[in-house]
């Protein structure tokens, strides 16, 4: 069994303070995730910054993140909704 997208990437644009991270998206592996923050964001040397590939089963996004798996083999990103079904139905006590 392969398991998809098991890892996040977040970043951190201004390392000070250490707290401002930000969602970058869900890959299949870290190895993908870093080759995405260097093709897409600014380079280390130059710019002030800091990243992390965490297990998503280690990370707790907030309730509104809209998840991002970003496939480097396809070059494709899916865009996937964490909202409860019940929202769909309209049967939510929240």
């Amino acid at each position: 069994m392969i398991v998809e997208f098991a890892f996040v990437m977040v970043i951190n644009l201004a390392p000070d303070p250490l707290q401002d991270w930000e969602y970058v998206g869900s890959f299949n592996s870290c190895q993908e995730a870093v080759l995405y923050v260097n093709l897409n964001f600014p380079d280390p040397n130059k710019v002030e910054m800091a990243y992390r590939c965490l297990n998503k089963e280690y990370i707790n996004l907030p309730k509104d993140t809209q998840i991002k798996n970003i496939d480097m083999k396809t070059n494709s990103i899916r865009y996937y909704d964490k909202h409860k079904a019940c929202k769909a139905r309209r049967d939510c006590n929240e």
